[in-house]
């Protein structure tokens, strides 16, 4: 998790207007990258880069490549996830990548990340975001003809602009904006292409293989600082059990209100036999929720969350996820986490939106597009790209870097998801989650086949 800052500027971009700048650039992006700030300027541009330190590796952004490329990037990389340790990492990958293809086959890039790449000398700015969009990137061109990329549409209106000329990178894109052209973006939204209609037909063990791999690229030199929030359903389950079964050290936090409590301590006393999960029950009070509130109105730019103007629990001030009690929830883990010395968040994020569709028939979710009939899954739905799965990556995202956290999406793998768009239509949804349910099973690891929803505490 870290933050990254762009400029372009016409005019020269003094030292003065610098100093200005990164007063409320950091405002943000300091919390989201804690473990130092690094600086590139020229006469008519500027970026900029906070540092959240995962391997320590000695890599530091943003990079200058031959003196044509300015490369600024947040998140992580996977290609060569086995190799990386102190002295070589996933920005060095970009790097290497990038000298041999330039911006050609950027589309070959597997892992979650938001990338600003400035050819500096073919005056072109690029603008990448992985398939599912997982860290936030916006742009906007003010009236003096500058262009300002950024982690947060926020900073990008602390910097004068309005919020309708602000606008969030698409997942699955790039962007190539010509700085010599008035601007000129060209778009390329379908930057690694997913099949919805593949004639070579995946099974549950392929997804069970693709989910282990999933897991895996993202653990690798991460022991002892992953966490999870275990609920009693589905996917914070896989992921935990996966964790277990691959013998890797994390901590798992969980908070019993609205969970189905016999399944979830069943949960926990399976892990409690191994020494190297740390287990945490937590309860969330008046007190420290006020406090968690207070801080996330600080720092964690606001997400709406009330699409489609469902009604949600707890849902007040028109969708501001701050408010929402299941998000200061997750804030609170979050918190107490980052006290314990944890870095990356394994999330569940994309599993409703993907592979169960939000459908059940307990609950026929009013989310779900397809309400089960996977025939017509022929293309992207709402919530593949967009939706709910945007809104809520877009609040993990907040509350994270709030606190200096790096959060994964294992079930956004795109070799997971592609895997999942493979199975026969039967296999899809023949019970619940039906490649989930399926692990699980085989696992012998306790589960409920409906779908609860995350509240964290009873709002009065």
């Amino acid at each position: 998790m870290c933050g990254i800052f762009f400029k372009y500027s016409k005019k020269t971009i003094n030292q003065s207007e610098i100093k200005k700048l990164r007063k409320k650039i950091l405002k943000y992006l300091v919390k989201r990258g804690p473990d130092g700030v690094k600086e590139i300027h020229e006469n008519n541009w500027y970026g900029l880069h906070s540092l959240l330190s995962i391997t320590n590796n000695k890599q530091v952004q943003p990079v200058l490549i031959k003196n044509r490329f300015a490369v600024i990037y947040n998140g992580e990389i996977y290609n060569d996830f086995k190799k990386y340790s102190s002295s070589y990492g996933d920005t060095d990958f970009l790097v290497n990548h990038i000298k041999k293809y330039g911006v050609d086959n950027l589309k070959k890039l597997d892992g979650e990340y938001a990338i600003i790449i400035y050819d500096l000398k073919k005056n072109i700015l690029y603008l990448v975001k992985d398939p599912f969009g997982t860290k936030p990137l916006h742009y906007a061109i003010n009236k003096n003809k500058e262009i300002i990329v950024t982690t947060y549409g926020k900073t990008i209106e602390d910097l004068g602009i309005k919020i309708k000329d602000i606008i969030s990178i698409p997942p699955n894109s790039l962007l190539k904006i010509d700085l010599n052209k008035n601007f000129e973006v060209k778009t390329n939204n379908n930057l690694k292409k997913f099949i919805f209609n593949s004639k070579k037909k995946t099974t549950y063990n392929n997804f069970s293989l693709a989910f282990t791999n999933a897991i895996k690229k993202r653990i690798r030199s991460s022991d002892k600082k992953i966490f999870i929030g275990l609920s009693s359903g589905h996917d914070s389950g896989l992921i935990a059990a996966e964790l277990n079964k691959l013998k890797t050290s994390f901590s798992s936090y969980s908070v019993f209100y609205g969970e189905v409590k016999n399944i979830l301590k069943k949960k926990i006393k399976i892990f409690s036999k191994n020494k190297k999960i740390y287990l945490k029950n937590l309860s969330i009070n008046l007190k420290n929720r006020d406090s968690i509130k207070k801080y996330l109105k600080m720092y964690s730019p606001y997400v709406n969350v009330n699409l489609d103007n469902e009604k949600m629990i707890g849902m007040v001030n028109k969708g501001d996820f701050r408010d929402l009690s299941g998000f200061i929830a997750t804030a609170y883990i979050a918190k107490i986490a980052k006290e314990n010395g944890e870095k990356i968040f394994l999330s569940g994020q994309g599993a409703d939106e993907i592979i169960s569709d939000y459908f059940n028939i307990h609950t026929n979710s009013r989310k779900s597009c397809m309400k089960g009939d996977w025939s017509k899954s022929t293309k992207p739905w709402k919530n593949f790209y967009g939706g709910w799965n945007a809104a809520f990556i877009a609040a993990q995202e907040s509350i994270a870097g709030a606190y200096g956290l790096e959060t994964r999406y294992p079930f956004l793998d795109y070799k997971l998801v592609q895997t999942f768009l493979s199975l026969p239509n039967d296999l899809k949804s023949k019970v619940y989650k039906a490649p989930i349910t399926q692990i699980l099973k085989k696992y012998s690891f306790p589960y409920h086949d409906f779908k609860i929803g995350f509240y964290g505490y009873k709002r009065k």
